[in-house]
């Protein structure tokens, strides 16, 4: 998060758009953690709040909602609420069947 704070200090003025993503070691989108969230709040206030953010997490279906809170919670200033949330997986979702 050291380039993020140093690109918003120095052209925070300038930022088209955010991608908000959990990235893990083999350098794959997750969904967002706990971590990240905090790591995210410390440069939030920075974001020009007119920026359009692009979430890139890859969740099932069920979990686009989840997901989209968590990105929330990753830009709030005030500090993350506490929540209890799904299990997530990035499986594809299992056809229903009939």
């Amino acid at each position: 998060m050291t380039e993020a704070y140093l690109i918003l200090r120095d052209f925070g003025n300038r930022v088209a758009e955010v991608h908000l993503s959990e990235v893990n070691a083999a350098s794959k989108h997750e969904p967002i953690s706990y971590g990240a969230t905090l790591a995210y709040q410390q440069v939030a206030s920075m974001i020009p709040e007119t920026v359009p953010v692009i979430l890139e997490s890859i969740v099932s279906a069920e979990f686009i909602d989840d997901e989209i809170e968590a990105a929330h919670e990753a830009l709030a200033i005030g500090g993350p609420r506490p929540r209890v949330r799904k299990r997530r997986s990035t499986a594809a979702p299992k056809p229903l069947h009939t």
